[in-house]
């Protein structure tokens, strides 16, 4: 897929953009034109590959954009990528190095919601945004990790809204598992 076939929704940008201009005080009132650094650690090998690779693949395309239009607050967008092979302690190796040694400004794609819980209990006092793209689970976004943004539904919120089309579509009785 190339980065031409990818669409950047409106909401995907805008939270790429937040996390980027507002959400990290690394960028409020720094001196230096430090590039903006997106920190994608992700499972790109296995099983989740093909998600891992759409969430870079977006990455990348903002940055592209970004960019070409003089950056962030004339900052260029940097990407440190990284696979985490599925594996919780990959995850978290690769978060902590990108964090000190890549400045990485907001993360992004960090996978299922059990290793996104395990990484964002390791970076919740670097106050550095944590969005989740396909992370599920309903502890992921709760007021424990005031850094951490869900792009999607949760869980409860999903079924709940299948549960609403299923009524109105006229289905007598609908589970939702």
């Amino acid at each position: 897929m190339s980065r031409q076939q990818i669409t950047l929704t409106r909401r995907t940008a805008v939270g790429l953009v937040a996390a980027g201009l507002v959400a990290s005080p690394k960028l409020v009132g720094a001196q230096e034109k430090a590039p903006v650094v997106l920190g994608f650690v992700t499972g790109l090998s296995g099983e989740g590959a093909e998600y891992g690779q759409r969430a870079v693949n977006v990455g990348a395309l903002f940055a592209d954009t970004m960019n070409a239009q003089g950056g962030i607050d004339g900052r260029k967008v940097d990407m440190a990528v990284g696979d985490s092979q599925d594996q919780t302690d990959i995850l978290l190796s690769l978060g902590k190095r990108y964090l000190i040694e890549r400045k990485v400004t907001a993360f992004f794609g960090t996978g299922n919601s059990g290793e996104t819980l395990a990484f964002e209990k390791a970076m919740k006092n670097s106050k550095v945004p944590i969005m989740m793209h396909y992370t599920w689970g309903n502890d992921n976004t709760s007021p424990e990790f005031p850094s951490a943004y869900r792009v999607g539904p949760n869980n409860a919120l999903a079924s709940a809204l299948m549960a609403k089309y299923l009524q109105q579509a006229g289905y007598k009785n609908e589970v939702n598992i």
